[in-house]
């Protein structure tokens, strides 16, 4: 990560991703944090493990088909959010100017009433985020 903004303290992570070293650096605060203000270096940690994987799958001949910034599998089934995830896009959506957050807001509620009538609203909703494999069939025929 860039700079080293003061409060902050460095982190360095080694793991080993498909038998390959993957080292990842993020800056975290140095202070109680909630876990929405992890997020930036969670994400970070995970473009570095996603990028090691790519490199496994492509090493093996294959291509992945999405890319950063990609945003059909957000547009062809529901993808979930984890609890600080969801804090933090309330928090974003508490901030928008009206009627932008009028908007988000309908959407949202319109996607809540459309995974109730799928049968689907409990399965996002429990705490242990494995579906079936029943229930991951009926999202991916969606």
């Amino acid at each position: 990560m860039g700079g080293h903004p003061e409060g902050t303290a460095r982190v360095t992570l080694a793991l080993r991703v498909h038998d390959r070293p993957v080292h990842i650096d993020v800056r975290l605060p140095d202070r109680t944090a909630r876990l929405d203000e992890l997020l930036p270096a969670l994400r970070e940690a995970d473009d570095r493990v996603i990028d090691a994987t790519i490199a496994h799958v492509e090493a093996g001949g294959e291509r992945v088909s999405c890319a950063k910034g990609c945003s059909a599998c957000c547009r062809a089934q529901p993808v979930p959010v984890t609890p600080p995830e969801a804090y933090a896009l309330a928090r974003l959506v508490e901030r928008l100017p009206e009627p932008s957050g009028a908007r988000v807001r309908a959407a949202f509620t319109a996607n809540v009433t459309r995974l109730r009538e799928a049968g689907l609203y409990e399965a996002y909703m429990q705490r242990d985020p494995a579906m079936t494999r029943d229930e991951a069939r009926i999202i991916a025929r969606r």
